[in-house]
């Protein structure tokens, strides 16, 4: 049948057609949170740099890093199911009302307890900014409830918040063992609200010092209790998952396919270390040029060159352990799926001249880039159909992802995260359980049915 040129005309308008559906309707089933960033990493940094120097933040000598967070998603998911839906959600955003995604920028020093972050929108207005101080710091001087209150509302105003929307929801002190005295306030905006969602500003003075000011979003914890119930059915479908995979695919299917074959002398295992290793190394130059986002994460407490040393050393691990792994998974695939459908072209030579150039190579690559165009158009009419059905629900996302232009190669982790999916999920999910039912079928019969058994599976 694959051989009519008929099958390949109708198979290109069929993906062409795939492709104009997730073209068209790509947007309405998966929901798109539309960011106005215009301020890029660099801009944050600076703008970062340049707050510090006019408000004297400590640490002096410090280092930077920076991230392009999502600020609490449980904000998100109580508005979209509870408050209002996405269109609601999406409305809080554009009206500033809550930001959902903010650039963080944190300023640190080795040995020093004292460290900033400052947060921007990602249009880059400054919006809030948190100082972590020593507990033992006596401050530069204590201030009664109602000077603490001035100036805290003073320092709100400067940071973009209009208090004539705000009430003062708590306030309270506490005084730390240095015998500074902090102050923390917190107001409610009585203009906006999302069903039981309330919008807040938290404002910290520690001494005679602002020491934080945070935009936040308020869920009721009944949700939070009511959504952990809901998920839990979700983690119960995952646990199961889980299992049958390892038992089904990885024991069942990879071990035992492969003790088989080994038997057989049909294992091939030189192609499958080659790559494994390939992959698995590329996997941790993944994690190394990841380094400028995790020093987010750093502990100061640890030396520099340690936090270095860790990194280092998560990455080798990653190689190391991840090689054998990877090699097994694609020697299993590669292996299994040979001796079940001798007669197809070989993984590890696909790509020999004598092989590429042929129509077996030139069908299977094209088909695989016509069916791209079916499964996009398949992805997006499942979800544009559930999305209608009670209980179902996909939260609004955002399609960029600007952390990636801080890596040190950006390249090096699209590839190493592409060819690792392809080449697992090659061997894992398709070479192994459709190989062992070809295998099935040829041993008890109805080798058909038994491989649209794994497929299914």
């Amino acid at each position: 049948m694959t051989r009519k040129p008929l099958f390949w005309v109708v198979f290109a308008v069929l993906s062409a057609a795939g492709l104009a559906v997730a073209f068209r309707f790509f947007t309405v089933a998966f929901p798109v949170l539309s960011l106005n960033i215009t301020m890029d990493r660099g801009a944050a940094l600076s703008e970062a740099r340049a707050l510090a120097e006019r408000y004297g933040w400590a640490p002096r000598n410090f280092r930077q890093a920076s991230s392009f967070k999502q600020t609490d998603p449980e904000v998100q998911t109580y508005v979209e199911l509870e408050g209002g839906g996405r269109d609601a959600f999406v409305k809080l955003a554009r009206d500033g009302v809550y930001t959902p995604y903010v650039w963080v920028v944190r300023h640190f020093a080795q040995d020093s307890i004292e460290e900033s972050r400052i947060r921007f929108t990602p249009g880059g207005q400054p919006i809030g900014f948190l100082l972590k101080l020593p507990e033992d710091e006596p401050g530069t001087g204590n201030l009664d409830a109602a000077a603490a209150r001035e100036l805290a509302e003073g320092a709100a105003a400067d940071w973009g918040n209009d208090l004539s929307h705000f009430r003062l929801l708590e306030s309270s002190q506490r005084t730390r063992p240095g015998g500074r005295v902090d102050h923390t306030l917190v107001y409610e905006r009585t203009d906006v609200t999302a069903a039981e969602a309330r919008f807040r500003l938290r404002v910290v003075v520690a001494g005679s010092t602002v020491s934080e000011v945070t935009r936040f979003g308020h869920v009721p914890e009944a949700f939070t209790r009511r959504y952990q119930d809901m998920r839990s059915s979700n983690d119960a479908i995952a646990l199961a998952a889980q299992t049958a995979f390892l038992v089904l695919f990885v024991l069942l299917g990879g071990v035992g396919g492969t003790l088989f074959l080994l038997r057989a002398g049909w294992v091939v295992w030189r192609p499958a270390l080659a790559w494994g290793f390939v992959v698995a190394t590329l996997m941790a130059l993944a994690t190394l040029n990841a380094l400028p986002l995790a020093w987010m994460r750093y502990d100061t407490a640890l030396p520099a060159t340690e936090f270095l040393f860790q990194q280092i050393a998560l990455a080798v691990l990653i190689m190391l352990a991840g090689a054998p792994l990877l090699a097994f998974t694609y020697l299993a695939g590669e292996s299994l799926g040979r001796r079940a459908f001798p007669h197809h072209p070989q993984q590890w030579r696909f790509w020999a001249p004598e092989v590429a150039a042929s129509d077996a190579a030139l069908g299977r690559t094209t088909a695989a880039y016509l069916l791209l165009g079916l499964e996009l158009g398949y992805v997006v009419l499942f979800y544009l159909g559930t999305s209608r059905l009670e209980g179902w629900w996909s939260p609004a996302e955002a399609l960029v992802q600007p952390d990636l232009l801080a890596m040190f190669q950006p390249w090096l982790t699209a590839v190493a995260t592409s060819l690792f999916a392809a080449l697992w999920e090659e061997s894992v999910f398709r070479a192994i359980p459709i190989a062992c039912a070809a295998l099935l079928g040829a041993r008890f019969g109805r080798r058909r049915a038994w491989i649209w058994a794994g497929i299914t599976l």
